[in-house]
């Protein structure tokens, strides 16, 4: 994703978006390893349960507030 930031730079000049570079957008490593799996991956929650941490969010109302919030901060295009 490095040879990224040129196109970066030209779609934050047209949205006029806020200026970050594209370095400290995300931390591209840990994307690369969740995205690239090639394996199966089980995940169980049971025990973070047993101890106490049963709250949870729907994943499409959090993708929705976080994207809102990315808009409302000018790091994405409307």
């Amino acid at each position: 994703m490095s040879d990224k930031a040129p196109l970066w730079g030209e779609i934050t000049q047209e949205h006029n978006l806020a200026r970050i570079h594209y370095a400290e957008l995300v931390a591209w490593p840990f994307g690369e390893f969740i995205l690239n799996r090639e394996f199966d991956h089980l995940l169980d929650t049971t025990k973070l349960r047993d101890h106490g941490f049963d709250g949870y969010d729907d994943s499409f109302r959090m993708f929705d507030r976080q994207i809102d919030l990315m808009r409302k901060h000018r790091l994405i295009p409307t």
